[in-house]
C-alpha cells in the first residue's frame, strides 16, 4: 500500500528538481515519462565536474572532459527538453538563487538527489532542499546503498522528521513528505 502511494502518474503537473545529472540519462527518463502536463518542469543541476568518487585516472573516465556536452546533448533529445532548464554549478551554491524565485514555501513535488556522494554534500542537499518537497511530495536518494550516502541523509533526515515512510529499493530509497 505505501509503495503504490510512491506512484506518480504521468500526466499531473510537477516541479522537478534534479541534483546531480552527469550525463543526463535520469534527465531524459523524468523529461520522457513525466513532463507531458503542460505546465510541468524540470530543474537539473551539475558542476559537470565529475565527483570525488571519480578515479584520479581520467583515461579511464573520458566522458568527465566533455560531460557539459554530453548531458545537453542527451536532453536535448529527449520529448520534452523544451521543459527542463539546466543550471551549472553545485546545488548548495544554486538554492540561494531557487529560493529568491521560489520563496520560501514548498514547491517541489519530485525531488532526485544524486549529486556528489560524500556524507557532508549528501547531508547538505537533503537539509537544504527536502523542506521545499510540497507535503505528500516523493524525495528519491539515489545510491542510498552506498555507505557515505547513507550516512549523510540518515543524519539529515534525522533532523527533519518530515517523512511519512519510506522504501528502500536496494539502491534508492525512495520517501514521501508528511
Amino acid at each position: 500500500e505505501q509503495a503504490a502511494s510512491l506512484k506518480l502518474d504521468p500526466e499531473a503537473k510537477r516541479q522537478i528538481v534534479e541534483i546531480g545529472v552527469y550525463e543526463g540519462a535520469s534527465s531524459v527518463f523524468w523529461s520522457d515519462f513525466y513532463l507531458s502536463h503542460p505546465e510541468s518542469r524540470l530543474i537539473s543541476i551539475d558542476p559537470f565536474t565529475g565527483s570525488d568518487e571519480h578515479p584520479a585516472e581520467p583515461e579511464k573516465h573520458p566522458e568527465l572532459a566533455n560531460l557539459e556536452v554530453i548531458a545537453r546533448g542527451n536532453i536535448a533529445k529527449s520529448d520534452n527538453a523544451g521543459k527542463i532548464e539546466v543550471i551549472k554549478g553545485c546545488s548548495w551554491d544554486v538554492f540561494p538563487e531557487l529560493n529568491r524565485r521560489y520563496g520560501a514555501e514548498p514547491w517541489i513535488d519530485v525531488l532526485y538527489i544524486d549529486g556528489a556522494h560524500d556524507p557532508t554534500s549528501v547531508a547538505r542537499d537533503t537539509t537544504l532542499y527536502v523542506p521545499m518537497v510540497k507535503s505528500g511530495g516523493l524525495v528519491i536518494f539515489d545510491d542510498y546503498g552506498h555507505p557515505d550516502v547513507q550516512r549523510g541523509v540518515d543524519g539529515a533526515l534525522a533532523a527533519f522528521a518530515l517523512m511519512e515512510f519510506a522504501v528502500f529499493t536496494g539502491w534508492q530509497l525512495a520517501c514521501k513528505v508528511k
